[in-house]
């Protein structure tokens, strides 16, 4: 099975349209450093993690909340956070010390031919 066209990275959290941008930005770098493993068994599998993220944009945790049972798929997700500890600064409209972020990174696999 191969890694298809509709793998995904899905954000919740704080709301606001203050905080569009900043969501975007982080979406956009996560799956740009995301490297998804080439193959699984698995039809679909999916890794939730609760990302903290200081106000000057250092990683404080980023928690696997929900494993994929697809070792190579959780090792990728971790790998991310080892390899980028530092994100883009919190927005200044954002009050808090730091910004938890739920984030899930979904691998849907279609059959090869």
């Amino acid at each position: 099975k191969n890694t298809g066209t509709s793998t995904k990275i899905e954000m919740l959290g704080p709301g606001g349209r203050a905080y569009g941008p900043y969501y975007s930005y982080l979406q956009a770098k996560l799956k740009e450093w995301w490297r998804k493993p080439a193959t699984s068994s698995e039809k679909e599998a999916q890794v939730d993690v609760e990302l903290s993220i200081a106000r000057d944009g250092t990683v404080l945790s980023a928690v696997l909340k929900r494993r994929s049972g697809v070792d190579a798929l959780n090792r990728s997700v971790e790998e991310i956070f080892r390899r980028h500890p530092i994100l883009q600064e919190l927005p200044p409209e954002f009050e808090g010390a730091k910004m938890v972020v739920p984030v899930s990174f979904v691998l849907e696999s279609s059959e090869s031919p």
